[in-house]
């Protein structure tokens, strides 16, 4: 079985990232991989502006727009938006018609994206989107961190779930964030 996780829209809300990430971590994933909107919103949005450095947001400028990658037999595509956009919204509640031509003009056979901030999964013209929704700020009026798992034995299709986890918002005190990650996991960003 492997099992992956996918983070949208963190938008610099630290104590929803750690929440996730321990929610990932006792889940049990073999890669974790981000769809974007690292930055703003959060409740250290104040601290970040003082503190992100130049090499940083060059490093955020370039990210890739998209990532694709195996999972059991099939292939994912990761983006923010979507496919022809970093900034299109693909909401739940869109005409099936537009699904339809972009599960035309998908190769992969999974679609992971985020951006409108609220997580659905539904199958249009064989390719499962899954919108992961946030981990950071979410819109749907569940205040919980949301994020995708995504699973597949060897050979077989890829499922898909939306996982909740409650975080509690707590003040930086001017320190610095920092983070714990497993070095035997490998984690793509962008």
């Amino acid at each position: 079985m492997n099992r992956i996780a996918v983070i949208t829209d963190i938008h610099g809300n630290l104590p929803a990232l750690e929440a996730s990430l321990a929610a990932i971590d006792a889940i049990g994933v073999d890669e974790i991989y981000c769809g974007g909107d690292l930055v703003g919103y959060g409740p250290h949005l104040a601290w970040t502006l003082e503190h992100t450095a130049q090499a940083s947001k060059d490093f955020m400028r370039k990210l890739p727009f998209d990532l694709h990658f195996p999972l059991g037999n099939q292939d994912v595509h990761l983006v923010h938006g979507s496919p022809r956009k970093v900034n299109e919204y693909l909401f739940e509640d869109k005409p099936a018609s537009l699904y339809e031509r972009l599960a035309k003009a998908e190769e992969a056979q999974v679609m992971a994206f985020g951006h409108t901030h609220k997580p659905w999964i539904h199958t249009y013209g064989g390719v499962l989107f899954v919108n992961c929704g946030s981990v950071g700020k979410p819109k749907d009026g569940d205040p919980r961190a949301a994020f995708a798992i995504l699973e597949a034995d060897q050979d077989g299709p890829v499922r898909a779930s939306i996982e909740r986890v409650p975080t509690t918002p707590r003040p930086s005190h001017g320190r610095s964030p920092r983070l714990a990650f497993r070095a035997s996991m490998r984690r793509s960003w962008f």
